[in-house]
């Protein structure tokens, strides 16, 4: 059964922060099974205000190389804190996945969307 502690929700937020203190992001648990993790307010332009980012796929999409790299990073920090996997993996006899927990990537949320500001958030300009 997936699960995914409060600590270390706190632990990934907390590093994500830390490496992109000009972004805005949400980071939440939810029902102890899984991480969201949503960016807000970036220098990063995408096609739409709210995206659904399958953390799987992302290569293959689209998106700016920043916002590969960035969708990159960010999984790396997750994957340090507790690593994702599926359990069942490699069993013949399993029917089902057995994930240690379940990541939703997002730009925006469905009622808050990615608020694009061309020239960074607190960069200061000289």
């Amino acid at each position: 059964m997936a699960y995914l502690s409060k600590e270390d929700t706190k632990k990934m937020r907390d590093q994500i922060k830390a490496a992109y203190p000009q972004y805005k992001w949400s980071i939440t648990n939810e029902h102890s099974s899984s991480v969201h993790v949503a960016l807000m307010e970036s220098d990063i332009p995408f096609k739409e205000d709210y995206i659904q980012v399958n953390h799987y796929w992302y290569k293959e999409h689209d998106y700016t190389v920043r916002a590969k790299m960035v969708f990159q990073h960010v999984l790396q920090i997750i994957n340090s804190i507790k690593l994702c996997y599926d359990r069942n993996a490699g069993d013949p006899y399993a029917d089902y996945g057995d994930n240690t927990f379940f990541i939703n990537l997002h730009v925006g949320k469905w009622d808050h969307k990615h608020k694009y500001i061309p020239n960074g958030i607190g960069v200061v300009q000289l």
